[in-house]
C-alpha cells in the first residue's frame, strides 16, 4: 500500500523560489533590454554583479541561455541594484521591500540546517513571493499562493493528527419528556421556514430577463474580443454601460479591474 509523501515547508519554499526565478528572468530581460538595448547583458548585468559572478557568467551567447544562467539570488540582486534607473519607474516602492525580503529568505533557505522551517516563516516567505509576482508576472502568483495555502493546510492536518482523542461521555438514560401540548396553527414564520428549508433561489433573486425567458445562449457568455475590436460584438459587450448594467461586480472582479488599471 502506497504511503503519502510528506512535503516539508523547506521544500515548498524551494518550489516557490524556482517559480519566482522562472518569472523574474523574462521580466528582467525585458526591462533591461528596454533600458540598454543590445547592451542589456554587458551594461545592464555584468556591470553590477559581483566580481565572482562576472567571472562565472558568460560574456556573450543567446539571450535566453544567458538569462537562464542567472539564479534567483542573482536576479533579486539585479533588481535591487538596478532599482533606481530601471525598476523604480515600473514598480511600486513596496516591490523593492519584497525583493530585499526574498534575498533574506533565499539565504536562510539555502543555509538552513536541521528540522523544518516553521509554518509562520514559510507562509510569510511564500506570501512575499506572491506579492512580488503580482507586480511583475501575475500569472505566476497563483502558483506561489497555492503553495502558501498548502503550508496552512499541512499545519492544520498535523494539528488534527496530534490532537488528543477525547472520549465521548457515556450515554445515560434521559428522563421521559411530557407529551407536548397541541399548538395553534399560527406558528411563527421562522419555524415555518425551518420546517420547509431554504426558499428556492428564484424566489429570493430575480434573474435577468434573458435567463427567465429562456433566451440566454451559453455561446454568448464569453465575448469574442476580435468582434469587440471590430465593433461587431453584441450590444452588451460593445457598450460599456450596457455591459456593466448586466454584470454583477464580485469582489474578485473589482480587485482585478483595479489591478489592471494600476498596471496601465
Amino acid at each position: 500500500m502506497a504511503t503519502e509523501t510528506t512535503v516539508s515547508n523547506h521544500d515548498r519554499i524551494g518550489q516557490g523560489l524556482r517559480i519566482v526565478q522562472g518569472a523574474l528572468g523574462p521580466f528582467i530581460h525585458r526591462e533591461l533590454s528596454a533600458k540598454f538595448g543590445g547592451k542589456w547583458w554587458t551594461e545592464g548585468v555584468l556591470l553590477v554583479v559581483s566580481d565572482q559572478q562576472r567571472r562565472e557568467l558568460p560574456q556573450t551567447g543567446r539571450e535566453k541561455e544567458m538569462v537562464q544562467q542567472l539564479d534567483i539570488a542573482a536576479l533579486l540582486n539585479l533588481m535591487n541594484r538596478r532599482w533606481p534607473d530601471v525598476f523604480a519607474p515600473k514598480l511600486p516602492r513596496d516591490a523593492r521591500n519584497y525583493v530585499n525580503e526574498l534575498l533574506s529568505v533565499r539565504n536562510s533557505w539555502a543555509h538552513h540546517k536541521g528540522g523544518d522551517i516553521s509554518e509562520d516563516d514559510a507562509w510569510r516567505a511564500l506570501d512575499t513571493m506572491t506579492r512580488l509576482l503580482e507586480q511583475v508576472q501575475p500569472g505566476f502568483a497563483r502558483d506561489t499562493e497555492a503553495l502558501a495555502r498548502a503550508v496552512r493546510a499541512g499545519a492544520y492536518q498535523e494539528q488534527q493528527a496530534t490532537a488528543p482523542v477525547v472520549e465521548p461521555p457515556k450515554a445515560t438514560a434521559a428522563p421521559v419528556a411530557p407529551a407536548a401540548k397541541p399548538t395553534s396553527s399560527t406558528a411563527p414564520a421562522v419555524q415555518s421556514a425551518m420546517d420547509f428549508g431554504l426558499r428556492p433561489w428564484r424566489e429570493v433573486i430575480t434573474p435577468h430577463r434573458d435567463v427567465a425567458e429562456g433566451r440566454y445562449q451559453q455561446a454568448e457568455f464569453a465575448a469574442d474580443l476580435a468582434d469587440v475590436l471590430a465593433g461587431k460584438a453584441e450590444p452588451e459587450y460593445q457598450d460599456q454601460a450596457e455591459f456593466f448594467a448586466r454584470t454583477y461586480l464580485t469582489e474578485g472582479m473589482s480587485d482585478l479591474l483595479v489591478a489592471a488599471l494600476q498596471r496601465l
